[in-house]
């Protein structure tokens, strides 16, 4: 029998690991995109998605080191479903300690309405994968607020500003651009983003919730 290629034999395990490396894009990705919203559609929509994988990749590589080790630990001639059940493991465990309870309980309820008798008692993991996107939703949406707050104020001065001279011809968003771009790199906006979005991710990390 001819052998499988190697992307058949090792494509379970690479999904797992790019699966794993793009959990913390839902929260990077909704939080760049809103600030590239409120910059006016600066910088370009493809460089953000970069920034948010590289960043993304950076948060996540703790978590799928620890499956890439746990799938290694196995003897070469295990089967590649039990290689990947091991390397589940790991992400089972953190997205059950990083999984709000109301997202987790709030999910589970509909399982069971959808699945009545055959519902599982303990939350698998597609419940557990989609309980943590709708908590990192909910932060991602948090900070875009405070994110999107000191440009809607920009605005709001630059559009009084414009109908006080009475000049109508100039557009308030053209004339808002220059000062949030000041205002963004005065405090040291990419840094205190990134530190802030990453923070959280090197608690979780550790073991501790973030």
């Amino acid at each position: 029998m001819t052998p499988a290629p190697d992307w058949l034999t090792f494509g379970p395990t690479l999904l797992l690991l790019g699966g794993v490396l793009l959990l913390a894009y839902v929260k990077i990705g909704v939080v760049l995109a809103v600030l590239r919203r409120g910059l006016g559609g600066i910088p370009p929509a493809a460089l953000t998605a970069v920034l948010a994988l590289l960043l993304s990749w950076l948060a996540m590589a703790p978590l799928a080191e620890r499956c890439q080790q746990a799938m290694a630990a196995l003897p070469p001639a295990a089967p590649q479903s039990e290689r990947l059940e091991a390397g589940l493991a790991p992400l089972r465990a953190f997205l059950s300690q990083h999984t709000p309870d109301r997202e987790r309980a709030s999910l589970q309820e509909l399982v069971q309405r959808l699945r009545g008798a055959a519902a599982p008692a303990a939350p698998e993991l597609p419940t557990l994968l989609v309980g943590y996107a709708l908590a990192e939703l909910r932060v991602a949406f948090q900070l875009a607020f405070v994110l999107l707050l000191p440009f809607l104020l920009i605005d709001l001065l630059c559009s009084s500003l414009l109908s006080g001279l009475l000049l109508p011809g100039l557009s308030a968003r053209a004339v808002a651009l220059p000062f949030k771009l000041l205002l963004f790199v005065a405090c040291d906006g990419w840094q205190l983003l990134t530190r802030g979005l990453l923070t959280a991710y090197a608690a979780a990390a550790g073991g501790s919730p973030p």
